[in-house]
């Protein structure tokens, strides 16, 4: 009888310790999950401005397409700095859209990555991850931004033209 009182006594303790010591985890898995779901808005906040970024950018080349067209029917009337402008213009967006397709698919490859630290639980991974996809994301708005800004000089530059006293430097 006293074995048994004794072994449900110490049953007792070791849950009771086990339930104290699992309460004391749960804060700071609390502020980890917490940390994952902050930074996964971030990641959905800057998905969201590259979609836009890009938006901004297809609806850009659609107009210089359209400015193009309209100064190939009046080739003659443009002088051969006009011309060389336009060229080098055109040119450095293609060079910037090259040095661009380097990043395109990069994020994908960390789908793995977050798929396998989500099974696990491993939140601290997870974030990391995040942090990483971030950084690129960064890096594409920031060129995304610059291409927009190369795209809005040309529109100008070709906008200008009309009156065939254009400058696309500007």
């Amino acid at each position: 009888m006293r074995k048994t009182i004794l072994m449900m006594i110490m049953v007792m303790l070791i849950s009771s310790t086990t339930i104290v010591a699992q309460n004391q985890l749960r804060p700071r898995e609390n502020r980890i999950r917490s940390a994952v779901v902050m930074t996964s808005r971030e990641v959905s906040r800057s998905r969201m401005i590259v979609k836009e970024g890009i938006r901004s950018s297809r609806e850009k080349t659609y107009v210089v397409q359209q400015h193009l067209r309209r100064v190939q029917s009046n080739l003659d009337s443009l002088t051969p700095e006009q011309l060389t402008l336009i060229k080098n213009s055109i040119q450095e967006i293609r060079t910037y859209q090259e040095g661009s397709n380097a990043f395109l698919g990069r994020i994908v490859a960390y789908d793995n990555r977050i798929r396998k630290a989500r099974e696990e639980k491993d939140y601290e991974t997870l974030i990391q991850v995040y942090n990483e996809i971030l950084v690129l994301q960064k890096h594409r708005i920031e060129r995304l931004d610059h291409y927009n800004k190369l795209l809005d000089r040309l529109i100008k530059g070709l906008s200008n033209i009309g009156g065939l006293d254009g400058d696309i430097t500007s």
